[in-house]
């Protein structure tokens, strides 16, 4: 196996760094992101995804209410709302701290 065919941590000189986790964990979270084939690829429409979700902004801090929408005009594929749900909750599993908190 080449240098360049070593996954990232694996390398007890060159351990994962905390923005190598965030990256990868941003990659997990995307996965969820399963698209399927557009049913109606003649026609232009608009596809609108809203919810709710419970953010953490600390590890033990109160979770804040977010209200998110998502509008799109779909091409070649679009996004099913059970993929979407599965992405969103595992958005709301992460903490998310607010950058003034890193002062």
């Amino acid at each position: 196996m080449s240098d360049d065919d070593t996954p990232p941590g694996s390398d007890p000189e060159h351990p994962i760094s905390s923005l190598d986790r965030r990256w990868q964990a941003v990659g997990e979270r995307r996965a969820h992101l399963v698209t399927a084939d557009n049913p109606a690829i003649a026609h232009d429409y608009l596809v609108e995804h809203r919810g709710r979700l419970k953010l953490r902004f600390s590890e033990d801090g109160p979770p804040a209410t977010v209200l998110w929408r998502l509008r799109y005009v779909p091409d070649r594929l679009v996004l099913p709302r059970h993929a979407l749900d599965t992405y969103m909750t595992h958005l709301a599993a992460t903490p998310w701290p607010l950058p003034e908190a890193a002062v």
